[in-house]
């Protein structure tokens, strides 16, 4: 690859600041609905509100950092290879068999496909590098196992019983 046509440091960077910031965030919403449905803690859930807060305040920065970052540092993205979708897609397909730690599975489902969603909205408000097809395979196929997973606890009528 072209020097000239290699994603800069501070594309890198800005990325790194997106997935962290995304990440968080998922995580935060998917504690507080814990603390608020299973633990009902309400000094648990004040800490939780009170990271949400700055986790919110944090937003200005790393959209400054990304407003920085000048036209030359912002190449197409090239997206996944078509061969990692597929193995992805299989991999989700066979985990439906995994009938132990079901709600462990959903639960990581969801944390990470919130955190490609909100990395996706995050870099096309700040006009970053998305392969929109690569993000819409991978929103799909975390789809696919959130589902395929969280049926089997809908119907179990001991799911969230201890």
């Amino acid at each position: 690859m072209d020097r000239a046509q290699e994603p800069s440091t501070e594309l890198f960077r800005v990325e790194g600041l997106l997935w962290v910031h995304a990440l968080v965030g998922t995580a935060l919403t998917l504690f507080f609905f814990w603390a608020s449905t299973a633990c009902r803690d309400w000094v648990i859930q004040a800490v939780l509100l009170g990271c949400a807060v700055g986790w919110l305040l944090s937003y200005a920065p790393v959209a400054r950092s990304a407003e920085m970052l000048e036209p030359r540092h912002r190449l197409p993205a090239k997206g996944l290879p078509p061969e990692i979708l597929g193995i992805w897609a299989f991999a989700e397909i066979c985990s439906l068999a995994v009938r132990e730690g079901r709600g462990w599975i959903f639960a990581g489902h969801l944390l990470v496909g919130g955190t490609v969603l909100l990395h996706g909205l995050m870099a096309l408000a700040f006009d970053l590098p998305l392969h929109r097809r690569t993000w819409a395979a991978s929103l799909a196929i975390l789809a696919l196992g959130t589902i395929g997973h969280l049926a089997p606890l809908v119907g179990d009528p001991t799911w969230g019983k201890e």
